[in-house]
């Protein structure tokens, strides 16, 4: 764990940064209610619902915790013109994110998830059911769209400290797409930190950071992990060689649940660093915060291994939550205090 000084000190810095998010974005709903009985029309829980709450999902939740982290943060994005869409916008400007936004006439995408409580345990919540809404149009950003994004891009990346590619296959990418938008970067010397889909890897070569979780990068690499019904070092370690050179990064995490993150840059730089918690409750998000906690860090000029040993904890922080949320500095404070 470091230092209480230096924790001060990299916070403080955050607040000095200016992040550019570029991504998949969709609005997180989430219905909270009681679950007291089984419906008599089907063998299906009823849900009766006392509380609606909204957040950014996907690229937006990164932005999110950027945001929260103290950094200024822009979200470039792919938006529907309908009421989901103003949701988005409208919790990005209560977060503080500014907003390039480009409607592509298709609905924004939406999750619905539907969480029950049970009546003789409350405070206990399970995943009832998730709705999803806004993924069967096409949703491939076209070359209007692209070249939208491009044009406010490579007029404002030179006033940013860092880019975050978040990938969730849901279209705003493509090869083409996102080898300029690593150019363009590159060329000002931005760095680069990716949160690639598999399907998508041959998109994001070039950077400087991928972040993919063990089953993505078992995916990428063709290399399994897990033999005996636990991690292989050995293997997690080709692993992160093979995905290092497939993507022409300078590093690479997997995060490995609740083993916790293995980094490597370099067969003298490498190791795992143990799970920030042992009382996950839900993993929604979890990932979104991992990445922007350890992209600010390191682009404070912190060491690999303390990026990701910042990242863990404050990625330990929202699991041990219900639902997509983001960390406050003070939890982050707490946290480091009562370690």
């Amino acid at each position: 764990m470091v230092l209480k000084m230096d924790l001060e000190k990299i916070l403080e810095g955050f607040k000095k940064l200016k992040v550019a998010v570029i991504g998949d974005a969709m609005l997180d709903r989430y219905e909270w209610g009681v679950v007291d009985r089984i419906s008599p029309e089907a063998p299906a829980p009823v849900v009766n619902v006392y509380r609606v709450s909204q957040n950014l999902g996907g690229s937006g939740n990164v932005a999110a915790n950027v945001s929260s982290l103290g950094a200024k943060c822009s979200l470039y994005a792919v938006v529907g013109n309908d009421r989901d869409g103003e949701e988005l916008r409208e919790l990005c400007n209560s977060a503080g994110i500014k907003t390039n936004f480009y409607a592509d006439g298709n609905p924004t995408i939406t999750k619905n998830r539907i969480m029950g409580e049970s009546a003789s345990k409350r405070g206990y919540f399970q995943q009832i059911t998730r709705v999803d809404r806004g993924e069967y149009y096409p949703r491939e950003l076209k070359e209007i769209g692209q070249r939208y994004f491009l044009d406010i891009f490579e007029k404002s990346i030179e006033e940013s400290d860092l880019l975050i590619l978040s990938d969730y296959n849901k279209g705003i990418f493509s090869e083409k797409f996102a080898q300029e938008i690593i150019r363009i970067s590159k060329a000002r010397d931005v760095p680069v930190f990716i949160d690639p889909k598999p399907k998508n890897i041959r998109y994001f070569r070039g950077g400087t950071l991928i972040s993919p979780n063990r089953d993505e990068a078992e995916k990428i690499t063709g290399i399994g992990i897990i033999t005996n019904g636990g991690i292989d070092n050995s293997r997690l370690l080709s692993a992160a060689e093979e995905l290092k050179k497939k993507c022409l990064v300078d590093c690479c995490t997997i995060t490995c649940d609740s083993e916790g993150v293995f980094y490597y840059r370099n067969n003298q730089d490498h190791g795992m660093v143990p799970a920030g918690t042992k009382k996950g409750k839900d993993v929604s998000g979890g990932g979104d915060t991992f990445l922007a906690s350890v992209s600010l860090a390191s682009a404070m000029g912190a060491s690999l291994q303390y990026s990701v040993q910042f990242a863990n904890c404050v990625s330990g922080i929202v699991v041990e939550k219900y639902g997509v949320v983001v960390p406050t500095v003070k939890e982050i404070k707490e946290r480091y205090k009562s370690d």
